[in-house]
């Protein structure tokens, strides 16, 4: 199990590592295009279609993944996989039609002004678009073939690479410039995908009605989590946009695309974790072996955190651009919000058991102490104090994720080498403010890269025991 945990977290970390470099190519091509207020604009619109994705299909992707893996017959997987894409695909549908007859007061709502309402168009395409590639690459990771997964996200984010290049360096450095970018590299993706799918016969015309029952009634529970989960990771950035202005919610949104840039590694852990719990959890190792894994994600994402912390002068400085300053000192927050997030990998307890209805309650909880932690930092702390909030909810919620998790399924953690770890993290991210006072140059990067590579050691021999690292060479 261990040795296909290791290949698949390979494969997905140098799919991720390809799409951060893209990433880091295009994110200065954008910042120097858009205004702040502009990237607020466009932020808010990808909050709208967020939500969507995750209520318009009601989930049903991830019951594809709880059941699919209990069947090996070639039909019963092919009817489950076409009874969730053809349901997903009506389900847009309505919604389209929704959104294009009520697009004015849409825009009202979202934007406060009904100025807006042709953007209400381009979140009808990017909607069909947007929810059609993530089930297309939800698929090959269902059915762990993780080659195919990364190869179609590496190839929609060069064509997004070369649409924004064309786009915003062309004659449309605006909103619809970029969502032209974002809609063109979709389509052409989302084509290629499907006629994959076709060809692996992975997606047919089988539908079965008794089979979608089936999953809607595991994934029905799941939506007003998952809803809960978004608020707790974007409830922040709405209060921001109605408490503040578009321009606040720009900075805020760049210092949360550039922290989560440590869910790099979480969704490589996640993509090749989770089909492994669900394949391999009734195995008497499975516990202490998934134990290991949570050591090697902390590991890495720790000197992540680290890495970004120290050298964020220097992204401002020669990347994103003096505009997008302010945005720097938001960034320690988040890199600690998104990395509690992305434990919940690691807390599969109630999805195993089939208790997802108490997963509901858990993110339900944590979303109304989200939005009452953001309500009153924001009022008196303004944009840090929204950075402050998520920060403390999140880090609530996962505590009480894997103690509650645990009952129902031990994983065996290290606990107290996982807390040294974080501790160590805690000092080095005060830090921060003390090289944000030092001026850029050769000798302070130097002394910042020996202070990584101290960190580095460090956590490796924190995280490391010698019975994991036996454990990993005898693999």
């Amino acid at each position: 199990m261990l040795r296909e945990f290791l290949k698949n977290s390979a494969i997905y970390g140098i799919g991720k590592f390809f799409s951060v470099l893209i990433g880091f190519i295009t994110l200065p091509i954008i910042t120097h295009s858009l205004s702040p207020e502009a990237y607020g604009t466009f932020d808010l619109l990808n909050l709208c279609l967020i939500i969507l994705n995750i209520t318009v299909a009601l989930e049903i992707s991830q019951a594809i993944a709880r059941f699919i893996g209990d069947v090996s017959d070639r039909r019963d997987r092919q009817e489950y996989v076409a009874s969730a894409y053809f349901f997903s695909f009506i389900s847009y549908t309505i919604v389209a039609f929704i959104i294009y007859f009520f697009r004015e007061p849409l825009s009202f709502f979202i934007f406060k002004s009904d100025a807006y309402s042709s953007l209400m168009i381009y979140l009808i395409m990017w909607l069909y678009l947007q929810g059609t590639h993530s089930f297309i690459t939800s698929q090959y990771r269902w059915e762990n073939k993780p080659a195919k997964q990364v190869c179609l996200m590496l190839f929609q984010s060069l064509c997004l690479l070369a649409f924004v290049l064309w786009f915003l360096k062309g004659n449309q450095s605006n909103v619809e410039g970029l969502l032209k970018a974002h809609l063109f590299s979709l389509a052409i993706s989302v084509f290629a995908g499907l006629l994959l799918l076709i060809k692996d016969r992975i997606l047919t015309f089988r539908f079965s009605l008794p089979k979608l029952k089936t999953m809607l009634v595991f994934s029905l529970p799941l939506v007003p989590s998952s809803i809960a989960v978004f608020s707790q990771n974007y409830i922040d950035r709405i209060m921001v946009s109605h408490m503040l202005d578009l321009e606040m919610l720009g900075l805020y949104s760049l210092a949360f695309k550039i922290a989560a840039l440590v869910l790099v590694f979480g969704s490589i852990f996640q993509t090749s974790v989770v089909p492994l719990f669900y394949k391999y959890h009734q195995d008497e190792k499975a516990s202490k072996l998934f134990g290991y894994t949570a050591n090697i994600y902390l590991f890495f994402i720790l000197n992540a955190i680290g890495g970004i912390i120290l050298f964020l002068p220097e992204l401002f400085y020669y990347l994103i651009g003096s505009e997008f300053n302010k945005a720097a000192s938001l960034i320690p927050f988040l890199l600690i919000s998104t990395s509690a997030a992305s434990f919940y990998t690691f807390a599969p307890g109630l999805s195993i058991a089939k208790k997802t209805s108490y997963l509901a309650v858990f993110n339900i909880v944590g979303m109304v102490i989200n939005i009452i932690l953001n309500y009153f930092l924001i009022k008196n702390m303004g944009v840090s104090g929204a950075a402050l909030a998520t920060m403390l909810s999140c880090l609530l919620i996962c505590f009480a994720n894997v103690i509650v998790s645990q009952k129902y399924y031990k994983i065996d953690f290290m606990f107290w080498r996982m807390g040294s770890a974080v501790f160590l993290l805690i000092s080095l991210a005060g830090s921060f403010y003390l090289f944000d006072e030092i001026p850029i140059n050769l000798s302070v990067t130097i002394i910042k890269l020996l202070i990584v590579f101290i960190i580095f050691g460090c956590l490796f021999l924190i995280l490391f025991p010698k019975a994991l690292i036996q454990f990993v060479l005898k693999k």
